[in-house]
């Protein structure tokens, strides 16, 4: 038998708070903005808030419409 885990989406996280290999809770982006480039990553299918992930790369900084200092992450969920 194999055991098979759901990948964790590609997320924004806050600037401050992505650091490589850090294990944190995921707060969810307050944003309606749909139209926004980045509203699929700021709102993940599958992350919910409070959720605990593991950063495991830190992408490049992304245009936030609203100000926010984000960038965007590739994450695990923690176990």
């Amino acid at each position: 038998m194999v055991e098979v885990e759901p990948a964790a989406p590609d997320c924004s996280l806050s600037s401050r708070s992505a650091i490589e290999g850090a294990v944190l809770a995921y707060e969810k982006i307050v944003c309606a903005n749909a139209a926004c480039p980045n509203f699929q990553t700021c709102h993940p299918v599958g992350i919910e808030p409070g959720t605990r992930i593991r950063v495991l790369d830190v992408g490049p900084e992304l245009e936030c419409p609203l100000g926010y200092s984000l960038v965007s992450a590739k994450v695990a969920y923690d176990d």
